[in-house]
């Protein structure tokens, strides 16, 4: 027994000592609604994470100019998402799914080099620095959807190389500015013998940087504790668009894309404001093909939105909306669209866990204006219940 007491310790103090080395090696693993399922290496030097985005969406429209109401029931957005750093988070990599149009799409696809906390380098598939709503995540949209005026004018993923940086001159002041060439041809489009594309963007914050990025989430959940406002202006344009963006049937044209954009975000203390306008042209929108009349899939246009919100408790928010979309009106009018859209929207957004969950409502009176000077009115009502992470 004796021989057997110091044998039995040692086995006990070995067996702890693995046991401890064991326990350093383990990686972390957490789950959270801001995070979703996270992983991190023991050293810290690589993680990964996996997310998700489900939004469903009931929309019922009812025209004036009859007594049909129709009715709809959709998966708005369904995105699966994929992210992780490397060399202690210098690199990351972000992939994300479309699963909400009955086949799976890859939306983004790129790798970020950040050589310090101020620079970002993208490459791969990704969005341009354009509008402010084209690239505000659509986890954190204040309405339940882009406004008709970016959706109209959405110019979606391309390939190609990002870059942005941030200068916080003082605490009160700073600016950010970014820049890309891309190719042009949109999603996972090889290369084709048109032009590339160059975007550049500068915003302006007076006041100093938000509250957790909030000059791009459009409610003000951080309730700014100062008034805060962002100033930005981007131009993009796409030099003899050819596939997906122009028209194979035109080469040689030089179908140049240009799109101006000017916006504004305002907020302070849960109330919030934001701004934006669009001026779109196109080159050789409309040609004679051999007597045949054909129009870019593009349209030239401009158009304006507003819209805000103020918390009223700590989870509740009313909004607004107003849009005004003039579209190239020789071009809608050979598709028998409309010329001019006008758009009123009031709505009620109820959080949960902040963008992570939430619920929002919003009734739209819409007047459309077709060619011959033919007026369209009905009303819209739509439903969303969100979850994000």
């Amino acid at each position: 027994m004796k021989l057997l007491k110091p044998v039995f310790t040692a086995f006990i103090l070995v067996t702890l000592s693995f046991t401890t080395r064991a326990q350093t090696i383990e990686p972390s693993i957490g789950f959270s609604p801001e995070k979703g399922l996270n992983i991190i290496s023991p050293d810290s030097s690589m993680g990964f994470k996996i997310g998700f985005r489900l939004q469903q969406q009931f929309v019922l429209t009812a025209p004036f100019y009859d007594e049909s109401i129709s009715a709809e029931y959709l998966i708005r957005r369904g995105r699966a998402q994929f992210r992780g750093f490397i060399f202690h988070g210098k690199m990351d990599y972000f992939i994300q799914l479309g699963m909400d149009r009955g086949t799976v799409r890859l939306l983004n696809a790129e790798y970020r080099w950040k050589p310090d906390k101020h620079t970002q380098i993208a490459f791969g598939q990704l969005f341009p620095p354009s509008g402010r709503q084209f690239h505000t995540v659509s986890k954190v949209f204040q309405m339940i959807d882009r406004s008709p005026v970016s959706r109209f004018f959405f110019m979606g993923w391309d390939l190609g190389v990002r870059i942005d940086k941030t200068f916080p001159v003082s605490k009160s002041f700073a600016f950010k500015a970014a820049g890309a060439v891309t190719h042009g041809e949109g999603m996972n489009t090889k290369t084709a013998k048109g032009g590339w594309a160059y975007t550049a963007r500068l915003d302006l914050l007076p006041f100093g940087l938000f509250n957790k990025g909030g000059d791009y989430s459009e409610s003000d959940l951080f309730r700014e504790p100062t008034p805060k406002l962002a100033l930005g202006t981007a131009y993009y344009l796409n030099t003899d668009a050819f596939t997906e963006y122009g028209n194979p049937a035109w080469d040689g044209l030089e179908d140049n894309i240009g799109i101006y954009y000017a916006d504004f975000v305002f907020k302070y203390n849960g109330l919030s404001l934001l701004g934006e306008y669009i001026n779109r042209t196109v080159d050789n929108e409309m040609i004679n093909i051999n007597g045949t009349i054909m129009y870019s899939d593009i349209i030239s246009g401009d158009g304006f939105n507003i819209q805000g919100g103020k918390f009223i408790s700590e989870t509740v928010e009313p909004t607004f909306r107003f849009s005004l979309l003039n579209p190239n009106t020789k071009a809608q009018s050979f598709r028998s669209n409309f010329t001019r859209q006008e758009k009123y929207t009031l709505g009620l957004n109820k959080f949960f866990i902040g963008h992570t969950l939430k619920l929002q409502s919003e009734i739209g009176y819409v007047r459309d204006t077709y060619p011959g000077d033919q007026i369209q009115d009905y009303l819209e009502f739509l439903v969303q219940f969100s979850l994000s992470f």
